[in-house]
């Protein structure tokens, strides 16, 4: 597959456990989601899933998801192109696809005292894709309660396929992952709260794309040559990531949330971001949300636009190159306590613009809460 989104990597499956672990345990409710996503490269993105959530006794909670997702993309020019394993070659458009991917996770975590113990695992599947994450935390709270620690420690190795693979190419290719996380949560005072940490991920193995292409053009007399080859990443990658997350409430039922994230890898690739998110009761029933996040990165030091000769290392992803991005949001949050006592909808858009001749994509997102 051409696309990147739906490659779901080590530590974003591991923060998802984690937060299905510690986060969401916290009562009896099936959440049935939709989000849909749509951008300029004609690419879009259906995603229907369920969470389901349990709380065994006071102290122990288990959490069950489901997403279904399909990927659809046309080939220019064309509405019916739907091609599963088309390729993209670097400097071109690409062509059209079609897939289906599938993922499972299961988590819970259990109480005692001032110790919480979590675990989870997540199971996705496409057609060039398999992966498996593992992960397990432990948070304890200190000073009355006033200030919490945490670490979360997760492991995820995957299969990747190539579809049109000849059988000396060795596929499928495993790629493992290592990620630890170390955070923290401080109460400042009864309306202010800080978080912060930090997260280290080793990767290892065939970390390109099977799926992209690199064009390599040479000048020749009276004109150039152009030769395919397969994408050629390093065999590992180390990133490291520090953020911090500050939280104000206000009198008037509104609250302030401030997000700060650096990151850097052995890639060259280094970003900085920040984001702001401003809620407010509108009402006895309706809860608003506004979002803006800005992100810039420098591009990977392999990195090029254009290759002229064939390289060790050499990319067609564009996500290594240097670019800003902004992404605007508005959401929705409607009780519905009048039918069903804790149930809620909400609707969510969001805007997300690229420079350097980036995506521009429009997300969509609808969610429905119902406890039992």
């Amino acid at each position: 597959m051409n696309t990147t989104i739906a490659r779901k990597t080590g530590f974003v499956l591991l923060v998802a456990s984690l937060l299905a672990a510690s986060e969401l345990l916290a009562k009896d409710d099936v959440e049935l989601f939709y989000s849909y996503y749509e951008d300029d490269a004609r690419l879009e993105v259906k995603s229907p899933s369920i969470i389901i959530q349990k709380e065994l006794r006071h102290d122990t909670n288990v959490a069950a998801k489901y997403i279904h997702e399909t990927f659809s993309k046309s080939a220019p020019d064309s509405s019916v192109d739907a091609v599963s394993g088309a390729t993209t070659v670097s400097g071109g458009t690409g062509s059209g696809f079609k897939e289906t991917r599938k993922e499972a996770a299961l988590s819970g975590s259990h109480k005692r005292g001032d110790h919480e113990f979590a675990a989870g695992i997540v199971r996705g599947d496409e057609p060039d894709y398999e992966s498996t994450a593992v992960s397990v935390a432990y948070t304890r709270e200190l000073f009355q309660k006033n200030l919490s620690v945490s670490a979360l420690y997760g492991f995820t190795t995957d299969d990747v396929y190539k579809l049109d693979a000849t059988p000396d190419e060795g596929f499928p290719k495993d790629k493992d992952t290592h990620a630890l996380t170390l955070s923290f949560s401080q109460i400042l005072s009864p309306t202010q709260i800080i978080y912060g940490g930090y997260s280290y991920a080793a990767m290892d193995g065939y970390l390109s794309n099977p799926t992209r292409r690199v064009a390599v053009t040479r000048t020749i007399p009276g004109g150039s040559v152009q030769t395919i080859y397969d994408e050629r990443h390093p065999e590992t990658r180390d990133r490291h990531t520090l953020f911090v997350r500050g939280t104000n409430y206000f009198a008037n039922r509104a609250s302030l949330d401030l997000n700060v994230a650096l990151y850097t890898d052995d890639w060259g690739v280094n970003s900085q971001s920040a984001e702001v998110r401003l809620y407010k009761y509108l009402g006895s029933n309706w809860i608003g949300r506004l979002r803006y996040r800005y992100y810039t990165q420098a591009e990977a030091d392999f990195y090029k636009p254009l290759y002229t000769q064939e390289e060790d290392i050499m990319t067609a992803d564009s996500r290594l190159r240097a670019f800003d991005s902004s992404l605007y949001g508005v959401q929705l949050t409607y009780s519905l306590r009048s039918f069903v006592r804790g149930s809620s909808l909400t609707g969510t858009y969001d805007k997300y613009d690229e420079t350097d001749d980036g995506v521009s994509a429009d997300v969509y997102q609808l969610s429905v809460v119902i406890p039992y």
